[in-house]
């Protein structure tokens, strides 16, 4: 049984497969999204965030390092605009930095990026 949320109310719902949206009267539309660790989230926020900076970054700058492509994706409010999980970005902001680092480090699993 897998444990799902929609992230904009809050709804939840234990299901063995991906559960239906729920149109509610009010016009509100549940969107479940399956409950994650928020190490993982963020992870998958940080992959987000390059999947649409990194092409524009790497006409720039050829070939990045691991460690730059994680210090690009943490930069300038990044993961905020492009993240799509408030939640997990609050989190990862009440983090140190070298938390914030590491745990988006991990999303990142080679140790150079190029196109």
């Amino acid at each position: 049984m897998k444990h799902w949320q929609c992230f904009k109310c809050g709804h939840e719902v234990f299901s063995n497969h991906d559960p239906t949206p729920i149109n509610w009267t009010d016009g509100h539309k549940c969107v479940f999204m399956e409950v994650r660790s928020m190490e993982d989230r963020i992870g998958r926020m940080a992959l987000r965030t390059w999947d649409i900076i990194g092409h524009d970054v790497l006409q720039v700058v050829p070939m990045m390092s691991k460690a730059e492509v994680v210090e690009v994706v943490c930069d300038a409010d990044h993961m905020k605009m492009y993240g799509d999980d408030p939640q997990a970005y609050d989190h990862w902001r009440s983090l140190t930095f070298d938390e914030q680092t590491e745990t988006v480090a991990k999303a990142f699993p080679f140790e150079y990026y190029t196109m």
